[in-house]
């Protein structure tokens, strides 16, 4: 699986899978889940700029709570469209999925129609 946004790797900790990828884009964020999960050999930590250039896919592509801080149209589609692009079989998503007002660092948005074109 790959999950686009690990954060502090407090999700990864409560499950298992077989191989597990986390990107993230705070290398600060990248440098502690390396540190806290050294000795598990099944998870691996990018940043999402160095997983890019040498990218991998999985079955399972995973987003949680994350779409809503993706305030740059340009950037949420992008985010899409790699989501999608290197999960083989399984997307999933959870996020808010409605259209409201956003303030400076947070954009809840209905992003389902845009789901249906990446499948």
């Amino acid at each position: 699986m790959i999950e686009w946004g690990c954060g502090d790797g407090n999700q990864i900790s409560l499950a298992e899978y077989p191989q597990y990828t986390g990107l993230d884009v705070s290398p600060c964020v990248i440098e502690k889940v390396k540190k806290q999960f050294a000795n598990d050999k099944t998870k691996v930590f990018y940043e999402v700029g160095e997983f890019l250039e040498n990218p991998s896919s999985a079955e399972l592509g995973l987003s949680l709570d994350v779409i809503y801080h993706l305030v740059n149209d340009e950037i949420f589609e992008s985010y899409m469209r790699n989501l999608f692009a290197y999960a083989q079989k399984f997307v999933i998503i959870y996020s808010s999925n409605k259209d409201q007002p956003h303030t400076q660092h947070v954009r809840h948005r209905q992003f389902s129609s845009l789901v249906q074109k990446m499948r």
